[in-house]
């Protein structure tokens, strides 16, 4: 964390502004190592989305879409795929 305060001196913004930016990161992707999840997770329940989430790509399936449903050999399904094109 000391690390990270001093390279912030050359970014934009007041010293408290840039303060909050390195909180609001550490908060929302640094897992504790007793529960494995982010303070944020704890607080909220859920993930929060930032920047970062954007770059990385999705994540797979846990568990084959399969194992969640049955099918039958030649039995007809609709499916709808989400894709949002800019």
């Amino acid at each position: 964390m000391k690390s990270r305060i001093e390279s912030i001196a050359d970014e934009q913004g007041t010293k408290d502004e840039r303060l909050r930016r390195i909180l609001f990161k550490w908060r929302s992707s640094t897992p504790t190592l007793a529960t494995g999840q982010s303070p944020t997770e704890l607080y909220l329940g859920r993930k929060l989305r930032i920047k970062f989430d954007l770059v990385k790509p999705p994540q797979k399936h846990s568990k084959p879409l399969s194992s969640k449903f049955s099918f039958s050999k030649g039995e007809r399904i609709q499916s709808r795929l989400y894709i949002q094109e800019k």
